[in-house]
């Protein structure tokens, strides 16, 4: 699969700078607060670990900067074959979200890599990365049947899912709320402030990514949900202003979300890990807990 132009781009949605208020050192130490003392651990929900260049260096050093575990997300059958063989490698490290996403609708054999797709969903988290992009020419009628037929089958399955909804969030939303899937996390979510109070009613979640650093309707969006409902991401290997993401700079999420929610990136390292347990429940893996 190649490398889609969109992970080299370090802007999504917005083309203006907003950069997180300048703190001082002092405040900065606030933050991290005893995060290396205690030794609180993340977990990076969303990585595209089969497009990570040195995936396997990559996965070491961020173990070894205290990173619990990374959930693999694929995106079509070449990816699901990659990030599975990762897993293997990497038992209770690496863990595997499966699922079809939009940008590949056009170029996979849809039946073969759902077919895929359930041939190895006993070994996975979640069903992920779907979901809806109306920024892409593939046709919104193919999107919405293609991520309701994996909705339905995330339910059936008792998985929770990981969504893409570039353009789409109340579709997207809509079709999540239809579907009763178990639990869903809006992936990178920069939609209407608006739309998360119905996100965390239903128990769901939003991700923060490095983007944080500079783009203001994310910035909203992770001021806006309650800690409680947030998931930290890099989506590796995406580039944020010209450097590419890797595991490791989850640590970098934290510390930028301790920084929007005035809080120490030790309870916000305890929360989300917490939260991603919720948000996978019976797939987490207990060697892991």
């Amino acid at each position: 699969m190649k490398l889609d132009p969109w992970f080299k781009t370090p802007v999504h949605e917005e083309n203006a700078r907003y950069m997180i208020e300048d703190e001082d050192e002092d405040e900065k130490d606030q933050r991290r607060g005893s995060m290396e003392t205690n030794r609180t651990l993340l977990v990076d929900a969303h990585a595209h670990l089969d497009l990570l260049g040195g995936a396997e260096e990559e996965i070491r050093k961020a173990v070894s900067m205290g990173v619990l575990a990374v959930i693999g997300v694929s995106m079509g059958g070449e990816s699901i074959g990659r990030t599975m063989r990762l897993r293997e490698k990497f038992p209770g490290i690496v863990l595997p979200a499966l699922g079809l996403h939009p940008w590949q609708i056009d170029k996979e054999d849809i039946e073969e890599t759902l077919g895929k797709m359930e041939e190895n969903l006993e070994q996975a988290v979640a069903i992920g990365e779907i979901g809806l992009d109306y920024k892409i020419k593939t046709k919104k009628p193919l999107q919405k049947e293609l991520f309701t037929k994996q909705l339905h089958l995330a339910r059936e399955r008792g998985l929770p899912v990981i969504v893409h909804c570039r353009y789409s969030h109340q579709r997207a939303l809509l079709l999540v709320e239809e579907a009763d899937v178990p639990r869903a996390v809006y992936h990178w979510y920069t939609g209407p402030l608006e739309l998360i109070d119905a996100i965390v009613e239903r128990g769901d979640f939003i991700s923060a990514t490095p983007a944080l650093a500079y783009s203001r309707m994310h910035q909203e969006a992770i001021r806006s949900a309650p800690l409680e409902n947030i998931l930290l991401e890099t989506d590796c290997p995406v580039a944020y202003e010209g450097e590419e993401a890797t595991p490791s700079t989850v640590v970098r999420v934290c510390e930028q979300v301790a920084s929007l929610k005035g809080c120490s990136a030790a309870e916000v390292a305890g929360q989300t890990t917490e939260n991603v347990k919720r948000f996978l429940g019976k797939t987490w893996p207990e060697r892991s807990a």
